[in-house]
């Protein structure tokens, strides 16, 4: 059984539990897939974030959070090409490798908990508008130059979460998944396209209090 199906059963098995909690703040430790423009380039994200949410009226509550992730580079790369000026011979055209050092990932969002399943109140699902901002550290190898750069990237977008918690004392523990969507700058700028999309996953289990 793969590590998100194994993640989707324990959520379930929260669902189970009768019980939703009304606490206002979030902890949560939380794995991301790797961002899209460093896949294959990063390992899976880990990291967490801290979050505020109303009571639930109409069986509806309003979330915010901040998160952030790290990401860790691995032993992959990217070819792209530099010109070394030669004048006055022809220009040589050489191939640089591009890896990943490693990533940091902050993240703002906003979204909403609808609690719709009468058989499992404290069950919830809902949408999630993010705003995020990442920092690469990444290297550069040829025959020409050999440096480390770093690398801005920006991105928005869309989640929809899916969890469960249970409340026990005066905390409530909870297990969510979130499938996002987002639009983001290159992550890595050699040789990307402006603006990038793509499909994420995300797992985490945290604390209400």
């Amino acid at each position: 059984m793969s590590f998100f199906k194994k993640a989707l059963n324990l959520i379930f098995a929260f669902s189970l539990i009768q019980t939703a909690s009304a606490q206002s703040f979030t902890l949560e430790f939380a794995s991301m897939m790797p961002l899209s423009g460093n896949n294959p380039l990063t390992g899976i994200g880990k990291g967490g974030s801290f979050g505020y949410q109303t009571e639930v009226m109409y069986n509806v509550r309003v979330r915010a959070n901040v998160e952030m992730q790290f990401f860790k580079g691995n032993d992959n790369s990217f070819v792209t090409y530099g010109t070394y000026y030669n004048w006055p011979n022809p220009d040589i055209i050489y191939p640089i490798d591009v890896s990943v050092l490693n990533l940091r990932y902050t993240e703002f969002s906003i979204g909403y908990d609808y609690f719709l399943f009468r058989s499992y109140p404290n069950m919830y699902i809902g949408p999630e508008l993010y705003v995020g901002k990442s920092t690469t550290n990444y290297k550069r190898t040829s025959e020409y130059d050999n440096y480390q750069d770093v690398s801005l990237a920006y991105a928005g977008g869309i989640k929809l979460h899916y969890g469960a918690e249970k409340k026990v004392k005066n905390l409530a523990f909870f297990a969510e998944y979130a499938a996002t969507f987002s639009a983001h700058t290159p992550y890595v700028e050699e040789g990307s396209k402006f603006i990038n999309y793509s499909l994420g996953h995300q797992i985490g289990i945290g604390m209400r209090f």
